[in-house]
C-alpha cells in the first residue's frame, strides 16, 4: 500500500514543481534545501513531507519514461528483425 499524503501537501509540492521545475530531482537531500530555500512557511515536518513527495513523482516520472524507451527500442529492434532478409 502507498502512503497516504495530505491534500495540502500535494498542494505545495505541486505548486512548487509547477513554479520551479528544474528546481528538483530525484534526490531526496537536495530536494529538501530547495524548498527550504524556497523560503515556504513550512515546518520541518511539512518540508520534508513535501521533497519526499516530490522526489517520489520524479522517480515515478524517470521510471515512466526508462520504460516507454525500453519499449520503443524493442519495437524498433523488432520491426528491423522482420525486415531484414534472412539468410540461410
Amino acid at each position: 500500500m502507498g502512503k497516504a499524503v495530505p491534500k495540502g501537501i500535494k498542494s505545495r509540492a505541486n505548486a512548487a514543481m509547477k513554479t520551479f521545475p528544474d528546481s528538483f530531482g530525484s534526490d531526496f537531500d537536495k530536494n529538501k534545501l530547495t524548498v527550504n530555500d524556497l523560503g515556504l512557511p513550512l515546518s520541518k515536518t511539512d518540508r520534508n513531507l513535501v521533497a519526499g513527495f516530490l522526489t517520489r513523482t520524479i522517480r515515478t516520472k524517470n521510471r515512466k519514461a526508462e520504460k516507454e524507451k525500453a519499449l520503443v527500442s524493442e519495437a524498433v529492434r523488432a520491426e528491423a528483425a522482420k525486415s531484414e532478409p534472412r539468410t540461410e
